[in-house]
């Protein structure tokens, strides 16, 4: 399914970051941080040539436009996205809830990456390494939650685990903002590794189900992907104003209320795609989602 071919892909992401960031401390240790950028650069360029070697399966514009065909007959709707009308801004009030979502999400994360080494550093009092430790523990939660939950999402649907990880984030904004010894404070990184394993994996699969068509999965890792940066940078953008006055502790506690509101919408306004889909296809009733979730610009 679509959950267990993201996980699968998702799964690489926290290996490379490990080995890069082992890699490049050992090294700044050693040689400087200036020795870091030539691999670097090596590394880009190797990526680069890679990705020109990728090309398109054999028949896969046949295959989705049969797809579309399928499906469209299925639903015995004059209207698909396989047919795309309509302009840039979507009607789909399930999609622009999860977009907001989404935003807040990375509004309310984002920061603590910013501010958590200085917290731990000026108020925790805690050894320069400790920050390096914070980081392992997130990246090692994210590599075990991922395969799995591309998985349990196939199974269980895509909402259970959106209100997990949207709870998940907004509990260890909470914590952190209660935290007393160093310690507690990396090994409550463990829930941000798992809140951003789910949002990596079942985030896409929402959406893709929520398009509802096999062409348009470029497209939904735009908007996932759009939603992430545009939240990254409204979230330490605010937070610059409000750590003076708030201090770091009060910060953490205000961004833990944002990730509250950011769960309650996922609760509250976000369906489930993968059943409705399922349903509408086996059953031979109701509308495709994507009939109301045209984002594609008119030919």
């Amino acid at each position: 399914g679509v959950g267990a071919a993201l996980g699968a892909l998702r799964f690489w992401k926290p290996i490379g970051i490990v080995l890069v960031a082992l890699a490049g401390g050992w090294m700044s240790e050693w040689y400087g941080v200036g020795a870091i950028l030539l691999p670097l650069a090596v590394v880009q360029s190797l990526a680069v040539a890679v990705a020109l070697l990728i090309h398109e399966t054999a028949g896969r514009d046949k295959a989705a436009d049969d797809a579309c065909v399928d499906y469209e007959d299925a639903m015995m709707s004059p209207n698909s996205a396989c047919q795309p009308a309509g302009g840039w801004f979507s009607s789909d009030a399930g999609l622009w809830a999860f977009v907001a979502a989404m935003v807040l999400y990375h509004a309310a994360n984002a920061p603590v990456g910013v501010y958590l080494g200085l917290f731990l550093k000026r108020d925790l009092h805690a050894p320069e390494r400790m920050l390096a430790y914070a980081f392992a523990v997130s990246m090692v939660a994210w590599l075990l939650v991922v395969w799995p939950a591309g998985w349990l999402a196939d199974r269980w649907g895509r909402k259970p685990l959106l209100v997990a990880g949207w709870t998940i984030m907004a509990l260890r904004l909470a914590l952190v903002a209660v935290v007393k010894s160093p310690w507690l404070a990396v090994a409550n990184q463990a829930l941000d590794g798992l809140g951003n394993g789910l949002f990596a994996v079942v985030a896409a699969a929402w959406v893709t189900d929520r398009l509802a068509d096999p062409r348009r999965s470029g497209e939904a890792q735009v908007i996932v992907g759009s939603c992430l940066v545009l939240g990254s940078a409204l979230g330490p953008a605010a937070s610059g104003f409000l750590v003076d006055p708030l201090g770091y502790r009060g910060l953490f506690a205000a961004l833990a209320v944002l990730g509250a509101v950011a769960t309650a919408i996922v609760v509250a306004l976000v369906p489930e795609s993968l059943a409705r889909h399922g349903e509408s296809v086996d059953g031979l009733a109701g509308e495709p989602m994507a009939t109301t979730s045209n984002l594609s610009a008119a030919p």
